[in-house]
């Protein structure tokens, strides 16, 4: 037979009980939301990029009514840098095969002379 000591309340409070102690500390400011645009503000992008990337023509959310052209912009900037690059690639690697064949050619008469001599 188990006896109850004279233990103190705490001892015997339930999880729910002890659960609601921490319930402040998972509170959070109402501060925090000013804190959190100040910060978003200070790491926002002004939307100036330079003349790295040329103007599309993106229609704006008051003429289209529909905010993904805007969310499609930076999509579309990817996958014209991308074909760029593969274009260059594909110039480079148009020239390699003229580069090795010119090495193999001089490979071959060298060996030819060195089978000579």
């Amino acid at each position: 037979m188990i006896e109850e000591t004279g233990g103190s309340h705490e001892d015997s409070r339930s999880s729910g009980d002890i659960l609601e102690d921490f319930a402040p500390v998972l509170i959070l400011d109402e501060d925090s939301d000013s804190d959190d645009e100040t910060f978003y503000d200070a790491i926002s992008f002004d939307g100036d990029d330079g003349d790295v990337y040329p103007q599309e023509d993106v229609k704006t959310e008051s003429q289209t009514g529909k905010f993904s052209d805007r969310l499609l912009l930076p999509v579309r900037r990817l996958k014209k840098e991308y074909e760029r690059c593969m274009h260059m690639s594909a110039e480079e690697l148009s020239f390699e095969p003229a580069v090795y064949i010119h090495k193999v050619h001089e490979g071959s008469e060298l060996l030819a002379q060195l089978r000579d001599e």
